[in-house]
C-alpha cells in the first residue's frame, strides 16, 4: 500500500515462540500507519543495547511488553493526524535494563492525544528504568486517560534515581471494587505545567496515590498539583495519598498542592499521610490544601508552606514535626489536632 497506510503487527502466529529476540534496535517510522504489539518484544538478544522506537502515523497498541539490556524506548505519535493514542490492551512491563548487570535505558512518550487502555479492560502498566548498579534511566510521560471508561488500573513507574517528567495529567480507573486503581512513584518526579492525578472514582473505589519514595518538583514556575482519590459510589470507600518528599530540584518548587480523599460516598475516605523517611524535606511556595473527610491526617514530617488547610477528623503527629507558614500566611486544621509520641 501507499506509505502511512500499512500495519506492522509483532506477533507470534506462526511459532510457538513468547518473545521476539532480536540483537539490536527497532524503528518504526510515520511510513507506517499503526504499530500491534502482540507479543513481547526483547532487543537483548546477542547482549546489544538495542533501542526500541515506535513512531507510526497513528496508534501504537500494546498488548505485550517491551524488554531492553539499556536500549531506550520511545513510543511517538508525531501529529499528522488527529487523536493519536497509545492504547495498552492488557498488562503490560516495559524494563529497559531487564537484565540487571550494566546503565538502564530511559522511556518516554510524545505526541498529542493518549488514551492508555481499552474500554472496560482497566490495564496495568509498569514501567522500570532501574538499573543494579549503574545509572537509572528517565521517564518521560503525557496525559494518561482521556475517557473514563478507557483508563489504566496500577500504574508504577520506577526510575530510581532518574527522573519522571510528567508533562500531563495521570489518570486511573478500578476495574473492580476488589482492584481499585493505583499510581505509585519511584525517582525525583519534575511537573511540566500544572496537572492532576485523579484516582476518584463515580463507579467503585477511589485508587491509592502513592508518592512515599518520590521527590516533586517543578520544571516551570507557579506549577500546581491536585489529587483526587475519593469515590461517589453508594458505599465505597475512597483512596488513601501517601506523600514524599517536595522539593525545587526541577529548578522549581510547586506552587499549589490540593490532596482531596474525602469521598460523597457512604463508604470510608482515604487517609493522607506525610510520612517520615524519603529523601529531603517537605516545600512548597503556594498553599496546602487537603481534605480527607472522615478519617485522620498524619503529619509526620517538616512542612513548609505558604498557607493553606488541613482538613480532617484528626490531624495526627507520631512524631515532632515542625510547621513553617510564609510571612503573612495562615496554615489551619479543621478537625482535632493530635500527638501519639508523647
Amino acid at each position: 500500500g501507499a506509505a502511512g497506510t500499512q500495519t506492522v503487527t509483532f506477533d507470534a502466529a506462526y511459532t510457538s515462540a513468547t518473545d521476539i529476540i532480536v540483537p539490536g534496535s527497532i524503528m518504526v517510522d510515520s511510513a507506517v500507519e499503526s504499530v500491534h504489539v502482540e507479543v513481547q518484544i526483547d532487543t537483548r538478544g546477542g547482549g546489544a543495547d538495542g533501542d526500541v522506537l515506535l513512531q507510526p502515523n497513528n496508534d501504537v497498541i500494546l498488548s505485550a511488553g517491551i524488554l531492553t539490556d539499556g536500549g531506550d524506548v520511545r513510543i511517538e505519535a508525531p501529529g499528522t493526524q488527529t487523536g493519536q493514542s497509545l492504547y495498552v490492551l492488557t498488562n503490560v512491563t516495559i524494563d529497559t535494563e531487564h537484565n540487571n548487570d550494566s546503565n538502564a535505558g530511559s522511556v518516554s512518550f510524545e505526541g498529542s492525544d493518549f488514551i492508555l487502555g481499552r474500554s472496560g479492560a482497566y490495564s496495568d502498566l509498569t514501567i522500570d528504568t532501574t538499573s543494579n548498579g549503574g545509572a537509572d534511566g528517565d521517564i518521560t510521560l503525557v496525559r494518561f486517560g482521556l475517557n473514563p471508561s478507557a483508563e489504566l488500573n496500577d500504574q508504577v513507574f520506577n526510575a530510581g534515581t532518574g527522573t519522571i517528567f510528567v508533562n500531563g495529567d495521570l489518570l486511573g480507573g478500578s476495574g473492580s471494587a476488589s482492584d481499585p486503581a493505583s499510581l505509585t512513584m519511584h525517582g525525583n518526579v519534575q511537573l511540566g505545567g500544572s496537572y492532576t492525578f485523579a484516582f476518584d472514582s463515580a463507579t467503585g473505589p477511589g485508587g491509592e496515590v502513592n508518592l512515599t519514595d518520590a521527590t516533586v518538583s517543578a520544571g516551570v514556575a507557579g506549577a500546581n498539583l491536585t489529587i483526587n482519590t475519593g469515590s461517589s459510589s453508594g458505599s465505597q470507600n475512597s483512596g488513601s495519598v501517601q506523600l514524599g518528599a517536595f522539593g525545587n530540584g526541577g529548578g522549581h518548587y510547586v506552587n499549589n498542592l490540593t490532596v482531596n480523599s474525602n469521598g460523597t460516598s457512604s463508604g470510608t475516605d482515604g487517609q493522607i499521610s506525610f510520612p517520615t523517611g524519603g529523601t529531603g524535606g517537605f516545600q512548597i511556595v503556594g498553599t496546602l490544601t487537603t481534605d480527607s473527610g472522615n478519617i485522620k491526617t498524619v503529619v509526620d514530617r517538616d512542612l513548609t508552606v505558604g498557607g493553606g488547610t488541613l482538613d480532617a477528623s484528626e490531624v495526627q503527629m507520631t512524631v515532632d514535626v515542625t510547621l513553617s507558614v510564609a510571612s503573612g500566611g495562615t496554615l489551619t486544621a479543621n478537625g482535632v489536632v493530635a500527638g501519639s509520641n508523647g
